[in-house]
């Protein structure tokens, strides 16, 4: 799993992965908005340069976001990625947040906009589902006899 790293702060990192068209990024820490906002908008424009349709968030190390953060996510940052071909997502939250009802709904609330979303505890878990999310499905043999 080597990526290319594209953006790199103290609280977030930001890699493009060519072969398989995934954008990843992973907290450090609590990134604020301005570095959430920053590094999102990066991965947009890769989506849109190189045609990436899937997208890892390791936020474990991040802690629970704010209300707004999220809003911004759903009301300004999602619209422009699905419009620009988002359509997996591997979401690894923070440990606290596993299982929780926000995070249950957060993936309704994609799958409503085409977009499919699993929640993951492991990145290599969430990088192996997302490499086999648009592959084709592969065909059975049958025997008759």
């Amino acid at each position: 799993m080597l990526g290319e790293v594209v953006l790199e702060t103290p609280r977030m990192t930001l890699w493009y992965f060519p072969g398989e068209r995934i954008v990843r990024h992973e907290m450090h820490q609590y990134p604020g908005r301005e570095t959430l906002e920053q590094v999102l908008m990066c991965g947009l424009e890769l989506m849109r340069e190189k045609g990436a349709t899937k997208w890892l968030s390791d936020d474990r190390a991040g802690g629970a976001l704010p209300r707004s953060h999220h809003e911004w996510g759903q009301n300004i940052w999602a619209p422009q990625a699905i419009a620009a071909g988002w359509r997996y997502w591997a979401l690894l939250p923070p440990a606290e947040a596993i299982g929780n009802a926000n995070m249950n709904r957060l993936v309704e609330v994609y799958a409503a906009k085409g977009v499919t979303a699993q929640i993951f505890r492991e990145v290599g878990s969430a990088y192996r589902w997302l490499c086999q999310a648009d592959a084709p499905a592969q065909k059975r043999s049958v025997r008759s006899g």
